[in-house]
């Protein structure tokens, strides 16, 4: 896969201070400590039980009225520079809704879903093990936008565990490149087509929001990996350096877990918010955007789909 199929150039000012505590020794150190072992396998917040339930079999959508919140979701979008789609599943009972979920975006790191996924996947089936290293060469190294290795010094040694963690916590662009190359982009592609998002290219790097919010969902009802390998993935979303985009619209204390994306004029984010009520998986994408206007957007859209899924109040035991 070429190096710029999976890019992230430049965040704004808020996370390049973060980026710059990254970047020193100590937190280096200590963020591929994290990436290891125990801390790789971290207990997310919130337990899982009633969405695992509702999407154990297939997701058919309820009768919860949708209109409403999809005008608000319309209004929060529109009148904008570049153009956004959002797609919303609710975690306890399936239903979904949104605007221009089915429209095709850039993905950005977005795309770096499927990548580490399929790492855990093919770790569950016996074909690697995450504590096997591999050595990074030079040419491995992807000299733009984010993470920390293309920052190190030789020797770059990493265990299959710590490139994933740097991937999606940083959202290290050099981990990316090399995971895709060692995993395979077709058998990525393979593992997208078989979860059914239908819409997403490793190639092109392209998805929709509605693919991008089915492969949140999936991963959290279990679907896609054994629970102790989503419990895994999950923990790694939930310690993302980027805290801005869906976070913003969310009240202090919530748990997220969340993969964002960014390109020129691409503002992504795509995650599940875990609150025990009503969690739900929500994703966010945009193209030709100004980076402004998206942070404001972003931070609507996240409140008003969350208002909107605390005032369904939980779901009845059947």
């Amino acid at each position: 896969m070429p190096a710029s199929s999976i890019n992230q150039p430049r965040h704004h000012s808020r996370l390049i201070g973060l980026l710059i505590l990254i970047l020193t020794a100590g937190a280096i150190a200590g963020l591929l400590r994290s990436c290891s072992g125990p801390a790789a396998r971290a207990t997310p917040n919130v337990q899982r039980p009633s969405a695992r339930a509702a999407l154990a079999g297939s997701m058919t959508s309820s009768p919860v009225e949708v209109t409403g919140v999809e005008q608000r979701l319309i209004t929060d979008v529109s009148n904008l520079q570049g153009a956004y789609g959002v797609a919303v599943i609710d975690l306890a009972t399936g239903a979904s809704y949104g605007v221009n979920g089915n429209r095709i975006f850039r993905a950005a790191s977005v795309n770096k879903m499927p990548i580490i996924v399929t790492l855990y996947e093919r770790a569950t089936l016996g074909r690697l093990t995450l504590d096997q290293t591999l050595a990074l060469s030079e040419s491995d190294i992807q000299h733009y936008g984010t993470g920390i290795i293309q920052n190190s010094d030789a020797p770059r040694v990493y265990t299959l565990s710590q490139l994933g963690a740097l991937m999606i916590q940083v959202s290290d662009n050099t981990a990316a490149y090399v995971l895709e190359r060692f995993l395979g982009q077709q058998t990525i592609q393979q593992n997208a087509k078989h979860w059914r998002l239908d819409h997403t290219s490793m190639a092109d790097n392209t998805t929709t929001p509605a693919d991008a919010a089915s492969l949140m969902a999936s991963l959290y009802a279990d679907r896609l990996v054994p629970s102790d390998a989503t419990e895994a993935i999950l923990s790694l979303l939930q310690s993302s350096v980027f805290g801005d985009r869906l976070g913003a619209g969310l009240p202090a204390g919530v748990t997220l877990a969340h993969k964002v994306g960014t390109d020129l004029g691409v503002y992504n984010d795509a995650g599940v918010v875990m609150f025990a009520q009503r969690p739900y998986a929500i994703a966010v994408l945009s193209e030709d955007a100004d980076e402004p206007e998206a942070s404001a957007a972003f931070a609507r859209v996240s409140k008003d789909v969350y208002d909107f899924q605390v005032s369904l109040g939980p779901v009845r035991p059947r």
